[in-house]
């Protein structure tokens, strides 16, 4: 009787790999982590755009495909992919409370209550990397990682800034506490000037959906209120733009303070 052969478990696999799309999305991966890379698709016109990456696959001799537009999209499920994706091994990132980088004398959290528009995700990611933030923080019931759009729209940031998902906000806020962070929320209701506010070296920002904002328990633990000063002819900015006002005045701060 001849010996079964174990196959491969596909959806086993899926489940140690991601998708990325965007030329600067993926060249910032291959930049931070080539040896990730498993599969290359790309257009005939976006092989110059990361023509970087298409000569590591073939001195490597990682697989490669030259595909057009249409089946591209097809494979990545993405319309705006701009003729690249890159399927790799999913980062392996440390538990929230155990990264490193957040028990240093200086550092900032952004933390996101009940944000899921996948854009706005990828922008705000985009912005904490360009400002220093060590960590985005999301507290949702509905992700457990970032979609694709959301890293091909924040442009390599998520290759950067470490992004953790979380179902409450216990531990966490407990863990942050205990090292010494000070909150700060935002609010289109009352609160410091942004332009007025200190920051401290170690700082969590808390932003809210633009629907909701944040929930009131949330609110009764953070210490610290802020408001971005207008016109007032809108009640509240897009919170993607919102975040990179609050992340450009802690990076001044921080480069003050550092002279």
């Amino acid at each position: 009787m001849k010996p079964k052969i174990q196959k491969p478990n596909r959806r086993h696999e899926r489940k140690k790999e991601e998708k990325l799309c965007g030329v600067s999305a993926c060249l910032k991966a291959f930049e931070k982590r080539a040896s990730d890379i498993k599969m290359l698709y790309v257009t005939k016109a976006a092989s110059v755009l990361v023509s970087p990456i298409l000569q590591f696959c073939k001195d490597q001799k990682k697989p490669y495909e030259v595909l057009s537009k249409e089946k591209i999209t097809s494979f990545s499920k993405m319309e705006h992919h701009e003729g690249v994706c890159l399927l790799l091994n999913k980062k392996k990132i440390l538990p929230f409370i155990k990264d490193p980088s957040l028990k240093e004398k200086k550092a900032l959290v952004l933390a996101l209550e009940r944000i899921e528009n996948p854009h706005n995700l990828g922008a705000i990611l985009r912005s904490a990397a360009h400002f220093g933030a060590s960590a985005l923080l999301v507290l949702t019931d509905t992700r457990s990682t970032l979609p694709a759009s959301s890293l091909r729209t924040a442009e390599g940031g998520a290759e950067s800034v470490p992004v953790y998902f979380v179902k409450s906000w216990e531990e966490e806020l407990r863990f942050l506490k205990k090292e010494g962070y000070s909150f700060f929320a935002t609010s289109s209701h009352g609160g410091a000037d942004l332009y007025q506010t200190d920051f401290s070296k170690k700082t969590v920002l808390f932003l809210g959906s633009e629907k909701e904002g944040l929930s009131e328990g949330l609110l009764k633990k953070i210490e610290n209120r802020i408001q971005i000063s207008g016109t007032g002819e809108v009640e509240s900015l897009n919170v993607s733009v919102a975040s990179a006002l609050l992340l450009s005045e802690w990076w001044r701060q921080d480069k003050k303070n550092s002279l």
